[in-house]
């Protein structure tokens, strides 16, 4: 049984090869994919968007597994379904605020922020906010 379905994998890769390389053809000739124009495809909204992704997904997930609602018969939480049900209102949320249309650098200069030093800001933010953990957890917890 095992050889067989080893010998039908083998024919469906065969006759499936063509089609999975033809992604990597453009105008241009074949194999013109680079990790620096993958990246230049990638703006800052799509960043900004799953990043915020992450946030949601986080936090509902922290929240889940911490009331009484998703418990196993020992007490314990049950992350499966709380990842789940996480991972999908963080998705319908970031869907939301793709769909409407919400840009963060109309809100930044709304309250005077200019677009360009927004980024230069979230560094500053990021860094901030490892210190203060590792300075609350004690370096001992970090490493």
């Amino acid at each position: 049984m095992k050889k067989g379905l080893l010998v039908f994998f083998s024919f469906l890769y065969l006759f499936l090869i063509n089609f999975v390389s033809a992604q990597f053809f453009d105008n241009y000739g074949y194999g013109d994919f680079s990790i620096s124009s993958f990246f230049d495809s990638i703006n800052s909204q799509d960043i900004t968007i799953f990043a915020l992704f992450l946030i949601f997904f986080a936090f509902l997930f922290l929240i889940l597994t911490r009331i009484n609602l998703f418990r196993d018969a020992h007490g314990n939480p049950n992350k499966g379904i709380a990842s789940v049900i996480s991972f999908g209102i963080s998705l319908l949320a970031v869907y939301g605020i793709y769909r409407s249309g919400f840009s963060f650098g109309d809100l930044f200069s709304g309250i005077g922020v200019s677009p360009d030093s927004i980024y230069s800001l979230a560094w500053i933010i990021v860094i901030g906010a490892v210190f203060f953990i590792i300075w609350k957890l004690g370096i001992s917890r970090i490493w």
